[in-house]
């Protein structure tokens, strides 16, 4: 993100109702600023509670400074670039999308998630999948199948049996249909919602799912444990390995735990003989877990353990023998540490498309939509023929032009509707019919939301001023990098000639010393690189030449206070003897010491002699700038600013 955010502030969606007159405050050159925007950015930098009229001329000069030089920007056509309309474009994509979804859906499922993170629930459930083609007719089989199963089951049919006999969950021949306990996130959202509203004890409805229908014992629910970080020795012993194999592996297990009860360390024996290769560098380090992520037994023991250091004795699971060290616990995390997370994870399942789906709701009550179903039918016919994608396809449609939709006064005709389709060719597979519907109603919802972002600068004071102050900041550091910044760096000859001028404003405080400390390994090293620095050669070339093998020495330099380097602070202010590095014993200085006052030298205040050129710069800029363009105020409006009418 470019530095000119620097000059932007806090882009939240909160407004006051100040920031909305169009009231002419200003006029620069023949460009009328309004009081609004003049508020908009006043009151986002000064948040005192008693503003007064000196406040208001306070800032009105830095205001004017900074309108002066968009408004040049703009007549030098910035902003017509394409780089600019690129960059623009960027942030308004970013910046519209909270005004593009229903933000009440959004925070109620976020905050359903957060708390179904602290709930668990326990459940059981047998699934009937919707077979074949998942037309009609083979859904309404499923779900008859479901309500006949359900009714099975309020006569007292065991639950287990059921799900053995009907479920298309493979693992239900196991465990009858044993879901063990799950919180948010855990399961797909439908399944969930259903799991968290049905009572305990109680059966749900039939619910349906992408997998089919499902039916949903709940058998309790209790308060999230949290999470657990642990450590674990594991040797591989699967249900399918040979007997003698799953007993030496049990020995081996047993043989770990008692070295561990003699007092061995459970990392290293963990590095030495976990069978978990992925973990046992890490001395058997697993990362945070919460309930349901990893099976059953090992989490059972896991939780089980109370204090930090606890040890497991050797549990069972399928993937063979495990030995559990707990290294902490901590209660699910706060509710603002985690809710950008959650609102993340919202968008990866179907809670992603509930805020969408009530916007697109209130869009439709909200404006005038016309539809011409008449002109729509031609695509059942090409879809038919043609792959969307197919170059006939595009050529039959190329001159289509009768209107399909209108929103408010806009119209849509279709070559529109043709070109969603191609550039949106995937989706279900469904009769020709059917494809047609699907994507027609997908492409009048995207017309929906596409038209409501055209409106937002209208209906939305707001977003109108902060997508005025990203144009602006664009500009102002476009502009200010050509006339300022860039130019300060880059124009040696006139920043000597700044210096030349000013160097009596760069002096130091202190005494210092300015040149080279060198540690060398011997004195004979010493005396060659002395030798060398006599000749005048640059301690640079003398450091090539003289490591060409090994490092003979090393040096620092810069400049130097009292205070700032100890071996500068004893070798010339008598402070406190250093102890000498072993490898380069050997220290001399190289360079002059200056006393307090003295000049300084150009490389020594670059950064601050850049930095008043820069300014001297812009002063002479701005002046150009007011010379340029003429400045006229409303004082009688700018008073209203500060409440003092």
């Amino acid at each position: 993100m470019k530095k000119f955010l620097l000059v932007l502030f806090t882009c939240g969606l909160l407004f006051n109702s100040y920031a909305q007159s169009d009231e002419v405050l200003m006029t620069i050159g023949d460009q009328d600023i309004t009081k609004g925007e003049f508020e908009y950015l006043f009151y986002k930098n000064n948040d005192k509670e008693d503003i007064t009229y000196k406040d208001v001329k306070d800032y009105l000069d830095l205001f004017v400074k900074f309108k002066l030089k968009v408004i040049e920007a703009e007549n030098r056509g910035m902003d017509q670039k394409e780089d600019f309309i690129k960059e623009l474009g960027g942030y308004r994509a970013q910046l519209a999308k909270p005004y593009l979804t229903d933000r009440s859906v959004d925070e109620f499922y976020i905050k359903q998630a957060y708390d179904r993170l602290n709930e668990e629930v326990e459940a059981s459930h047998i699934l009937i999948e919707v077979k074949n083609g998942k037309t009609p007719a083979d859904t309404l089989e499923a779900y008859n199948k479901a309500l006949d199963i359900i009714d099975q089951l309020k006569n007292g049919a065991d639950f287990a049996e059921l799900a053995r006999k009907y479920s298309a969950d493979p693992s239900a021949q196991q465990n009858g249909g044993y879901l063990g306990y799950f919180k948010g996130f855990q399961m797909i959202y439908p399944f969930e919602d259903a799991a968290y509203k049905t009572p305990v004890g109680e059966i749900s409805q039939p619910v349906r799912t992408t997998y089919g229908y499902h039916i949903i014992k709940v058998l309790d629910k209790r308060p999230s444990p949290g999470e657990v970080l642990v450590e674990h020795i594991m040797k591989v012993a699967r249900d399918d390995d040979p007997a003698d194999v799953k007993a030496q592996k049990k020995e081996e297990i047993d043989k770990i735990y008692q070295q561990l009860l003699d007092g061995k360390n459970f990392e290293d024996l963990a590095k030495k003989n976990s069978d978990d290769y992925s973990t046992a560098s890490n001395g058997g380090r697993l990362n945070w877990f919460s309930t349901g992520q990893l099976v059953k037994p090992f989490e059972t023991a896991a939780f089980a353990l109370e204090k930090p250091g606890d040890i497991s004795e050797p549990i069972r699971t399928q993937f063979g023998w495990h030995i559990i060290k707990l290294i902490d616990k901590r209660d699910v995390q706060p509710f603002n540490e985690i809710k950008d997370k959650i609102s993340a994870r919202l968008l990866k399942d179907d809670r992603g498309n509930k805020a969408h789906e009530s916007f697109i709701n209130k869009l439709k009550n909200e404006y005038n939509i016309e539809q011409y179903n008449v002109n729509i039918e031609p695509f059942a016919e090409l879809s038919h023929k043609y792959a969307y994608t197919d170059s006939l396809f595009k050529a039959d449609t190329r001159n289509m032009n009768k209107p399909v939709l209108k929103i408010e006064d806009s119209v849509y005709t279709q070559k529109d509707f043709a070109d969603y389709l191609i550039a949106n060719p995937r989706g279900e597979n469904p009769g020709v019919a059917d494809r047609v519907r699907m994507k027609w109603s997908a492409f009048k919802d995207q017309k929906l939301v596409d038209y409501e972002d055209s409106q937002l600068e209208r209906k939305y004071p707001e977003f109108r001023y902060l997508m005025k102050e990203y144009h602006d900041g664009i500009l102002l550091f476009d502009i200010s990098s050509q006339e300022v910044w860039d130019k300060a760096s880059q124009d040696t000859t006139g920043l000597e000639k700044f210096y030349a001028k000013h160097k009596k404003d760069y002096k130091w405080d202190e005494p210092h010393f300015s040149g080279n400390i060198i540690y060398c390994q011997t004195d004979t090293v010493m005396d060659s690189v002395k030798l060398l620095l006599a000749e005048n050669m640059p301690i640079r070339d003398v450091f090539k030449k003289l490591n060409t093998t090994k490092l003979n020495f090393k040096y620092d330099t810069g400049s130097f206070t009292k205070g700032q380097n100890k071996i500068v602070d004893q070798m010339i202010w008598d402070g406190e003897v250093v102890e000498p590095d072993k490898k380069f014993p050997v220290v001399f200085l190289d360079g002059q010491t200056y006393p307090e006052g003295e000049v300084k030298k150009l490389n020594e205040c670059r950064g601050a002699v850049t930095s008043d050129y820069q300014n001297e710069l812009e002063d002479k800029w701005v002046k150009a700038l007011k010379k340029k363009y003429k400045v006229k105020v409303n004082k009688s409006v700018l008073k209203e600013v500060a409440g003092d009418k």
